[in-house]
């Protein structure tokens, strides 16, 4: 956590990898007001914010250790915690925003436990590298599978490097509730 020594408040994220975990509706329908998530007392955390930035941090240190710095620009982190609709509805989702008001943006919901599985946070984190390198970035057909591929295959790589999976078939999410359903 990063500590405000004028107020005495916590704020979660790392100062090291430059990511903070912010509210997603303020960001997203409030003109990217950052709301960062904060304790008084440094316990009490929510476990999906805590959860995303662990993983984050990780995927972050997967890509430093082949020579690769975020985006390449030193651009900020802001993970936004509790992805919803405008109505604040909770999306089902982990997602790679792009840069937005000066920051790197990713989204992780309240609404699965995809914040616990480092080859989703990698795969997304990866998007963030392809989107940063590519020089033709349309999202769609050709390009966008390859994309898709890269980071799914980047998230499996850096999971299995971390010693965060005995998965021999490369299963995506293996670690989510989602994937007992």
């Amino acid at each position: 956590s990063i500590r405000d020594t004028r107020t005495g408040m916590y704020y979660l994220g790392n100062i090291e990898h430059k990511i903070v975990v912010a509210d997603c509706w303020e960001f997203l329908y409030n003109h990217g007001a950052v709301k960062l998530e904060f304790s008084p007392d440094n316990r009490e955390w929510d476990q999906v914010g805590l959860l995303s930035l662990y993983n984050y941090c990780r995927a972050f240190d997967y890509y430093k250790a082949i020579g690769w710095q975020g985006d390449g620009q030193d651009t900020p982190i802001i993970i936004l915690k509790d992805f919803c609709d405008e109505d604040h509805k909770p999306l089902d989702n982990a997602a790679y925003a792009g840069k937005f008001y000066g920051w790197q943006a990713f989204l992780s919901s309240s609404a699965n436990d995809f914040a616990q599985c480092l080859d989703i946070i990698a795969h997304e984190f990866t998007h963030c590298v392809t989107n940063s390198v590519m020089t033709y970035s349309a999202y769609m057909n050709d390009f966008g599978a390859i994309n898709e591929a890269i980071s799914d295959i980047q998230g499996n790589i850096c999971e299995m490097l971390a010693g965060a999976t005995e998965d021999e078939a490369w299963t995506i999410g293996e670690h989510s509730a989602e994937s007992d359903r």
